[in-house]
């Protein structure tokens, strides 16, 4: 009778235990996945701002400006150096 008690204690002990190791587990995978989150937010954030710079410096789009100081000045100013 008392070996079957303590063979119950023993059994709950280790579901109590594997319980405690489960949420553990689900801890730190969760804790990794919010590292990551927070990693590829933090990367996106400064790759964006960085390529709009790259971008921006290598004059990927036109300035209308001086397109408009091309065309319209352009011939004027070759007659007048002809």
């Amino acid at each position: 009778m008392e070996v079957k008690k303590e063979i119950q204690r023993i059994k709950q002990k280790n579901k109590a235990l594997d319980n405690a190791r489960m949420k553990r587990k689900q801890q730190i995978e969760t804790m990794n996945k919010l590292q990551c989150l927070n990693i590829a937010k933090n990367f996106l954030a400064n790759n964006f701002k960085q390529s709009m710079q790259f971008l921006a410096d290598k004059n990927h789009w036109r300035d209308t400006f001086k397109d408009q100081l091309n065309v319209d000045f352009k011939e004027w100013m070759y007659q007048s150096v002809a």
